[in-house]
């Protein structure tokens, strides 16, 4: 019988080592499975984000700007290999502001990012993740990937469904044209400050909109209007002639979407003036109400100006609203300013997407605000007002459109603001606004992400809790140490007495 040297059988061996390691990772790479062991399954994917990620034919780079020792990373990297995991198409890029800066900055200008640093000297960036496609971009902020609710001590995690809304996004073919119509006095879209549009219209090109001005104030406004999918008037000082607003009720009926943010006009008197928009919207049982409404639910106001007249509204149930309201609870509010009210007709199909309190009231003129006389409004006068409106007309569509003609309207021109996004008090008022637009264009998911359950939302200790932590602490660790201790030195003092008494012998 041949017997075979140690050597060749260590060769051996080691060639069995070699193939079976081969031979696993092919496998590995073939059959790739993971599994989520968490309670409430916070990485395992929806069918709808499985399709589409199954439906991906170009590459989506997803850039994450989170250091390592935010609380966030641990749970973006892993979600990201599950998306990874089910799609070649996903590519994952990691950087850390902390320990390589210096890329962290050139891709915040690449990808058009505002730079600064934390109090504490760190870098910062307004965009937690960017999803790329291409020269198309989607941005994900730290408050887009997890919903705090701080009076139940809770958190909904969003992550799932901000990457897969930012998925689909940057894979559409055809970019929207939001078009800002001009010729009234309207704001312009690169008014800076807190009260300007330019904060606006960055968030819009950022997400892959087109942004450009439309002159109304011209022979033929229609052709204007000529390529716009969403016609956006913003604070108009001046009113509307009909051959202007006749062009918008052609754009509307041909399948476009209209935003309508006008505050009240007042001339030099005070006196509140008609927009001149009854044209477009009339015939939809919609009208601005030519007043000035006020807050008297303390609890809403705010405590600047006359008193009342900047105030939170109560968003209404509406797909516009979607991270407001948690079913029939409000989660966060709108802040609107200088706001009048839009009135429905009862045959009218708006529904309203923003109201006051029923303790609000009107009034119809800017006279007598500085004397304070709009408080001697009488109790009978008090009501809720609807401040924004919103309609869809399915039989109005664009030929090859299959989207509905879709028309906001809203009694104020503050939500559009760029206070809305350079201060974070205002991130109702914020995310108000981006739906809406999202809303209008058609573009929020194509898909419906399900919502994770709600997880706690830091450390909260009980007394019982407390005086677990204590038996613990005091007790049961120090007394495992000892009895470990015990253990080892018998062990030690047994082996001892074999060792001598196996010398003796």
């Amino acid at each position: 019988m041949l017997r075979l040297s140690a050597a060749v059988m260590n060769l051996i061996g080691i060639a069995s080592a070699i193939v079976i390691f081969v031979t696993g990772n092919a496998l590995g790479s073939r059959f790739f499975a993971r599994w989520d062991v968490t309670s409430d399954g916070l990485y395992t994917l929806s069918d709808p984000t499985l399709q589409t990620l199954d439906g991906l034919r170009d590459d989506i780079e997803i850039v994450v700007f989170l250091s390592q020792s935010d609380p966030l990373s641990g749970s973006v990297r892993y979600m990201l290999d599950a998306y990874r995991a089910r799609s070649s198409h996903i590519v994952a890029r990691y950087v850390d502001p902390d320990r390589d800066p210096v890329q962290f900055i050139a891709l915040q200008r690449e990808y058009g990012i505002f730079e600064g640093r934390t109090d504490d000297g760190r870098l910062a960036s307004e965009a937690s993740i960017v999803i790329a496609r291409g020269e198309k971009r989607w941005y994900v902020t730290t408050d887009d990937i997890v919903v705090f609710d701080e009076e139940q001590g809770q958190a909904r995690p969003r992550l799932e469904a901000v990457l897969t809304e930012g998925i689909v996004n940057v894979q559409q073919r055809e970019q929207v044209q939001v078009c800002f119509t001009q010729g009234h006095q309207e704001l312009s879209v690169s008014s800076g400050g807190p009260q300007g549009l330019a904060e606006f219209r960055r968030r819009l090109e950022q997400n892959n909109y087109r942004v450009r001005e439309a002159n109304l104030a011209v022979a033929e406004p229609a052709k204007a209007l000529a390529g716009c999918d969403c016609v956006a008037i913003v604070g108009p000082l001046a009113p509307f002639e009909q051959q202007s607003a006749r062009a918008l009720r052609e754009h509307v009926e041909a399948g476009g979407s209209l935003l309508l943010s006008v505050g009240p006009l007042v001339d030099e008197s005070g006196a509140i003036n008609d927009p001149g928009l009854a044209p477009l919207l009339g015939d939809w049982g919609i009208a601005f109400g030519r007043n000035l409404v006020f807050e008297r639910e303390e609890s809403l106001t705010m405590p600047v100006g006359f008193g009342g007249e900047v105030f939170l509204a109560t968003p209404q149930q509406h797909p516009i609203n979607r991270g407001l309201l948690v079913g029939p609870d409000v989660r966060q509010r709108v802040v609107v300013q200088l706001v009048q009210s839009v009135r429905l007709d009862g045959g009218s199909d708006a529904v309203a997407l923003l109201e006051s309190s029923p303790q609000s009231i009107e009034v119809g003129s800017f006279k007598g605000l500085q004397s304070g006389e709009f408080l001697d409004t009488p109790a009978r006068a008090e009501g809720e007002r609807v401040l924004a409106a919103a309609l869809e007309l399915p039989s109005h569509r664009r030929e090859g459109n299959r989207n509905a003609a879709r028309i906001v309207v809203v009694g104020t021109t503050s939500v559009l603001w760029s206070s809305a996004w350079l201060e974070p008090a205002l991130l109702g008022t914020r995310r108000f606004a981006e739906n809406a637009i999202s809303w209008l264009a058609a573009q929020p998911v194509l898909v419906s992400v399900p919502e994770k359950a709600e997880q706690p939302a830091g450390l909260f200790l009980t007394e019982d809790s407390l005086a677990q932590v204590r038996s613990y602490v005091l007790l049961y660790i120090p007394l495992s140490v000892v009895l470990l201790g015990a253990f080892v030195v018998y062990r030690r003092r047994k082996e001892s007495d074999a060792s001598t008494a196996g010398g003796e012998s």
